[in-house]
């Protein structure tokens, strides 16, 4: 029969002495005392390692929060921006829609300055008659015949 496993093992049929069990056994205890030290300091770095990691953790959460909070931003400026898009599209519709009707008013600027301007000449011409009339006066019945509009039937029937 053997006592222990692996490289170290001691049967019960060698003639080994306490001193020697005693050397192993202390040797055995500074490798695993060593072992346990290296497991210690592994353990402290690996403690280091997940502070590290969940303070990187807090850090990418507030970076995320602050993303959130910027495409809020974004998202409500382009909220704006279609809304004053269709401000300026109604304003420019009425633009238009009062351009039409500016338009439309010259038109009757024009016919109307046209009409006046006929009238004018129509006038023009009752005064160059009517003083015509005056000058060559050789009846006295006409000043009855010059009143109100009939005055060219008159004339020209005359």
């Amino acid at each position: 029969m053997k006592c222990g496993a692996g490289e170290g093992q001691i049967s019960w049929t060698d003639r080994v002495r306490n001193k020697t069990v005693l050397q192993r056994v202390k040797e055995q205890k500074n490798v695993i005392y060593t072992v346990l030290q290296r497991v210690k300091e592994q353990r402290n770095v690996i403690y280091t390692v997940l502070q590290r990691v969940k303070g990187q953790r807090t850090v990418i959460y507030t970076v995320l929060q602050r993303v959130k909070e910027q495409r809020n931003v974004i998202y409500t400026v382009l909220q704006r921006v279609k809304e004053q898009r269709n401000v300026i599209y109604t304003v420019l519709q009425r633009v238009k829609e009062q351009r039409n009707v500016i338009y439309t008013v010259l038109q009757r600027v024009k016919e109307q300055r046209n009409v006046i301007y006929t009238v004018l000449q129509r006038v023009k011409e009752q005064r160059n008659v009517t003083y015509t009339v005056k000058k060559n006066k050789k009846t006295n019945w006409i000043g009855h015949i010059l009143r109100g509009n009939c005055l060219l039937k008159h004339v020209i029937e005359a």
